[in-house]
């Protein structure tokens, strides 16, 4: 682990020279590209990304040079990824420009990544060590980073009618509804959110699976196997539902129903690494803005680190969580065309249907 002023820091992760980055002026005699790296490893996915970059600076506007590549790329790049236990593979990273990225300070029509696929996925078990290699040997960087391990969902969280109406007379909002799990490791930062999913059926007979996301909050996890609980309350599930984009600006007289179809729970992990950079990074509400900025690349700047990202949709029986019947009737009393096409709440239903919040 290193740190650095951050003035210093800053002035390296700027751009310059009159748009041909030159350094002989008084200014930039002292400059040196120094790596800048960003890779964080995820076995939940196909494809690993790494950023490798250099530093800039010059006498100009720095912000509008930032998006020229020669100002930020190195010339040659030789850049692979071992697999310390495990199989022990060594992968050699591919380089590529990536399009329809997010506009910012160093947006440009693309960008410059290495990447590598691994044929089986990565062993959570293992340790990866990056080496970069810069202009024959000009500039070496290295880094290395563990995984983050499976995490394992408490099954009785894992409910099959989700609830967030608990009662009808008196009307009661459910404090919570969520999700419950144990951290594998102490410094983990947690962020769970989740999805609850909706047909939208249109008077021009279109349907579309439409979307709203809850964000159930992040936590640092302080102690191994430490049991962590995410939920959401009921009245803020409801409460978000007519402030969606889509729902606030669609026309409520070209929809015909929108059927609730289930919910996803989506588990992100950053480990020890992640978790230290993103702190140290999050803006500080204190009038002393000035702090270290953390690194755990050997011979450059930047984070090489993991995550994990996992997906929960179905009950602890394997079914698809839904909501529970007081919990569509609420649904239904929004005026926003919900209803259920579940045939439990039909007219031949036992329990004497048809519900007022039924649309067959």
């Amino acid at each position: 682990m290193k740190f650095f002023n951050w003035k210093y820091a800053l002035v390296l992760a700027i751009v310059a020279g009159i748009f041909s980055c030159k350094t002989e002026v008084e200014l930039t005699k002292d400059y040196d590209d120094t790596p800048i790296i960003f890779g964080v490893l995820d076995q939940s996915v196909d494809t690993q990304y790494v950023k490798i970059n250099k530093s800039f600076i010059g006498t100009g506007d720095n912000f509008a040079y930032a998006s020229i590549p020669d100002c930020t790329l190195f010339k040659n790049v030789k850049a692979t990824v071992t697999e310390v236990g495990g199989a022990g593979r060594v992968f050699d990273l591919k380089e590529k420009y990536v399009k329809n990225i997010q506009e910012g300070i160093f947006y440009a029509d693309s960008q410059k990544v290495y990447y590598f696929v691994p044929s089986t996925p990565l062993d959570e078990a293992a340790i990866y060590k990056l080496s970069v290699v810069i202009d024959e040997g000009r500039k070496k960087a290295s880094a290395e980073t563990d995984l983050v391990p499976k995490i394992l969902i408490t099954e009785t969280t894992l409910r099959e009618e989700l609830s967030y109406v608990t009662n009808d007379n008196p009307f009661t909002y459910s404090p919570g509804v969520g999700i419950t799990f144990n951290a594998p490791s102490r410094e983990m930062l947690f962020s769970v959110s989740l999805k609850f999913f909706y047909d939208e059926y249109l008077t021009d007979a279109s349907v579309t699976r439409r979307y709203i996301e809850y964000s159930l909050g992040e936590q640092t996890s302080r102690i191994n196997n430490e049991l962590l609980s995410f939920s959401l309350p009921g009245e803020v599930f409801y409460t978000r539902i007519p402030l969606d984009n889509h729902i606030k600006n669609s026309n409520i007289n070209n929809v015909v129903r929108r059927i609730p179809r289930g919910f996803e729970y989506m588990i992100s992990v950053g480990n020890k690494e992640l978790t230290t950079y993103i702190k140290l990074n999050k803006p500080t509400g204190s009038v002393a803005q000035e702090r270290p900025t953390y690194t755990n690349i050997d011979g450059g700047l930047g984070v090489f680190a993991s995550r994990y990202s996992m997906f929960q949709s179905t009950s602890r029986f394997g079914t698809e969580m839904r909501l529970s019947k007081l919990s569509l009737q609420h649904l239904w009393e929004l005026n926003l065309k919900f209803c259920t096409d579940d045939t439990r709440y039909s007219a031949s239903s036992p329990s004497a249907g048809p519900e007022s919040f039924y649309c067959p």
